[in-house]
């Protein structure tokens, strides 16, 4: 379970309200974790039109892509939601594995350094699995 997740979950359970765009964000999480990966990809790109930070919603989409093998695809959400926001930290901690897992090593490098500098708790996960050591 992601640290976003966890925190939404955390609200609910509260009795806090939580946004529309939390709501579609927790429910896809759930469709990817019960592996309903075509599901999931429906209701964001649904959804993407009407929320207020469409790179979340890419940045998902980029992970669904990712996990159904739709190399192109996954790459195409995870740059739009870059381009949306650059600093988001997530977004090329994913992309950033993204490329690892594509065996496009010095890309990853790239993508982790950033997401390590935009996030310093990435940094300390990716060092020790010795991912950054190539940056310094």
């Amino acid at each position: 379970m992601t640290d976003a997740k966890r925190e939404l979950k955390t609200k609910i359970e509260s009795g806090e309200r939580i946004s529309p765009e939390e709501t579609i964000g927790l429910f896809s999480w759930d469709l990817i974790e019960l592996g309903k990966l075509e599901e999931a990809f429906r209701v964001l790109e649904q959804a993407r039109p009407s929320v207020a930070k469409p790179d979340s919603v890419d940045n998902l989409l980029g992970v669904i892509c990712a996990k159904l093998g739709k190399q192109e695809q996954a790459e195409f959400y995870f740059k739009r939601a870059i381009e949306q926001e650059a600093n988001n930290a997530q977004v090329h901690l994913n992309l950033g594995l993204f490329y690892m897992e594509t065996n496009r090593q010095a890309k990853a490098v790239k993508e982790l350094a950033i997401a390590a500098q935009l996030n310093p708790a990435y940094e300390t996960l990716l060092s020790g699995y010795g991912v950054l050591q190539e940056k310094r």
